[in-house]
């Protein structure tokens, strides 16, 4: 079931491979950790690690009562980004950039690839989505719509094409986060069945 594909304990494995998608950056965490750090990381570290993730996701994450589980895994830094467009004193003109620890970002980066995973065995997502997915770029839509512009104009005024219309629709929805309503990821949840340490994580 699909509680069961997001419930299944994380494997050394698949933390592993969730560090080395992670491009190399100079930038540290709160504690000071650098990705580079993990990518040199061998064998039983990575196990520590899933055993850490495995723990604190079968408990719920009640472990993060600590101080010092909490300051690993939930202490987030947002800093404010000026889009450099617009009034400086609308929030909507700045960006939100989270510098998160290492841990959580990986964490993160194995929850997505299950939710992915489930999106594409129950075909959830149109094949005419484009943003935000793999292999499902935005610029093939512009060149199929720049396509039909052009035939458009093309035959147009011919015996056969005469009182035909194309018509194109741009709509232009505003960033997903920090905006994106909460609610509509839970209704989501209770259509699958998910509920419990999935739903909170997220």
């Amino acid at each position: 079931s699909l509680k069961e594909e997001l419930n299944r304990p994380f494997t050394p494995e698949e933390i592993r491979d969730a560090v080395a998608r992670r491009r190399n950056s100079r930038q540290t965490d709160e504690s000071g950790d650098l990705i580079a750090f993990y990518k040199c990381l061998k064998g039983e570290a990575w196990e520590l690690i899933a055993r850490v993730f495995n723990k604190e996701w079968q408990s719920g994450f009640e472990c993060l009562e600590s101080e010092e589980n909490r300051n690993l895994l939930m202490t987030n830094t947002v800093s404010l980004l000026y889009k450099r467009k617009g009034d400086r004193t609308e929030l909507d003109n700045y960006r939100g950039i989270v510098n998160a620890s290492i841990l959580t970002k990986v964490l993160s980066a194995c929850l997505l690839d299950r939710f992915e995973s489930i999106l594409r065995k129950t075909r959830f997502l149109s094949p005419r989505q484009g943003g935000f997915r793999p292999g499902h770029q935005v610029d093939e839509k512009i060149f199929l719509l720049r396509r039909i512009a052009e035939d458009v104009a093309k035959f147009k005024g011919a015996e056969t094409e005469v009182g035909k219309l194309a018509v194109a629709i741009l709509l232009d929805i505003k960033k997903a986060y920090p905006s994106f309503p909460f609610k509509i990821f839970q209704r989501f949840f209770e259509l699958w069945g998910i509920d419990g340490t999935p739903f909170a994580a997220t």
